[in-house]
């Protein structure tokens, strides 16, 4: 049983086959400056996350002062200013983890998050893709990120190129490991609109993941959009909800399809639920608004649909909002190349 729960993992897999193959690993722990070291960085990650940065930091530096090659500590201080929003700390941070060693991917994937949040998204896409040319076998979830980061960028067919490497690369390993690809795969071919593709790609992560609740929600909010497979479609979003009840995305998931079904009283429940819970989301506000519309609460309406566009929303659903802000639902002009979220 911990044999197949570890098949789940990427590097654990490769870890085995390693073991297979007669090459056993470093001990990490190999002096007594190594073990305070390494308990320094215990208390260090222990208070990571809390408020203040000073204690964690304080201890990680201790970890570094008797271990300097400890990967593990620039990581997590990596970690601890990127969560503080220190972007050009947390890059230096980063940037200290040496090739080879097991926190290398981690940390290029933090830099590479850094820069992203420094806007500097092309840079983040370059440095992942000189990592994983060619050995995307040896740095995945760094492959899976690039493929993540392309997609953000609207760059679906080389979001979509990444992804083919990387599920070819693991074809021999078991479905459950390789099944965030698929899906990742699904959603970019999703917004490159090659629907048929993008479906037989989440069907393939569902078989393999049928309890994941965002593989649940992405494939029935999709087929409720296309009104396709409905019944099963609410199932699926049901129990993603029953899983993750207190996820806005999911939560709206629902609402949206009591919606597309004309049941609005039942849709603005589940929508208002779901704004308390991401209120910042311009998507779930501006289905909120149609709710109350399509219920004759138009004043509430226009205030969410007001809502949407104080919440930097993308370029068409902007468009959407100011459409129905001078328009409501019922006289709104269609906007061309009209399609789902």
């Amino acid at each position: 049983a911990d044999i197949e729960r570890t098949r789940r993992n990427v590097h654990a897999w490769q870890g085995l086959k390693r073991l297979d193959a007669g090459r056993a690993a470093e001990p990490f722990v190999r002096t007594a400056s190594d073990g305070a070291a390494m308990a320094f960085f215990n208390l260090a990650a222990a208070h990571a996350g809390e408020r203040g940065l000073e204690t964690p930091l304080i201890y990680a530096r201790l970890a570094l002062r008797l271990r300097p090659d400890f990967d593990e500590a620039y990581a997590l201080i990596g970690q601890m200013y990127e969560s503080a929003d220190l972007q050009n700390l947390a890059v230096a941070a980063y940037a200290q983890a040496r090739p080879g060693t097991p926190v290398y991917e981690t940390a290029q994937i933090g830099l590479a998050n850094a820069l992203k949040d420094m806007d500097r998204t092309d840079e983040a896409i370059a440095m992942l893709s000189r990592l994983t040319e060619g050995r995307v076998q040896d740095y995945p979830y760094a492959a899976m990120r690039l493929g993540d980061l392309l997609s953000v960028d609207e760059r679906h067919d080389d979001a979509i190129a990444v992804y083919d490497t990387a599920i070819a690369a693991f074809a021999d390993m078991p479905g459950d490991a390789v099944w965030p690809y698929y899906f990742a795969r699904g959603a970019a071919k999703l917004s490159a609109d090659d629907w048929p593709g993008a479906e037989a790609d989440l069907l393939t992560a569902y078989d393999a993941a049928p309890d994941n609740p965002y593989v649940l929600n992405f494939l029935g909010y999709s087929w409720i959009e296309r009104s396709e497979n409905l019944q099963k479609a609410f199932a699926m979003i049901e129990k993603a909800v029953a899983l993750r009840p207190r996820d806005g995305a999911i939560v709206d998931s629902l609402g949206w399809g009591y919606y597309q079904l004309g049941d609005y009283a039942a849709a603005v429940a589940h929508l208002e639920r779901a704004a308390a819970l991401s209120s910042g989301d311009p998507t779930i506000n501006d289905h909120l608004g149609d709710a109350y519309w399509r219920t004759g609460r138009y004043i509430e309406a226009r205030f969410q649909w007001r809502r949407v566009l104080q919440l930097d929303p993308k370029p068409k659903l902007a468009a959407e909002a100011e459409r129905k802000l001078e328009f409501g639902l019922d006289e709104a002009p269609a906007l061309d190349d009209e399609a789902p979220r």
